[in-house]
């Protein structure tokens, strides 16, 4: 997949995730994460940057799906 498909399908994800748990911007996804909001922005836009402590720490505040976490993972090891 294409670093801009991903890109856009990795901030569509995060956003439905956002969704489920009333999370209303990004900026408040990174307070809650530990993630700088710069930091968070970056890696949305290029997936293949996430480290593997910041999907973890995204998954316990969003709980992905398996297949999605996947799909954050293989991002993050392209």
């Amino acid at each position: 997949m294409q670093s801009s498909n991903l890109s856009s399908s990795v901030k569509w994800m995060l956003s439905g995730y956002m969704v489920m748990q009333h999370i209303e911007s990004f900026k408040e996804l990174a307070e809650r994460s530990g993630i700088k909001y710069q930091t968070l922005n970056a890696h949305v836009k290029a997936p293949e940057q996430f480290r593997l402590y910041e999907i973890k720490a995204l998954d316990k505040i969003l709980v992905f799906r398996d297949e999605d976490l996947l799909t954050l993972m293989r991002g993050a090891g392209a």
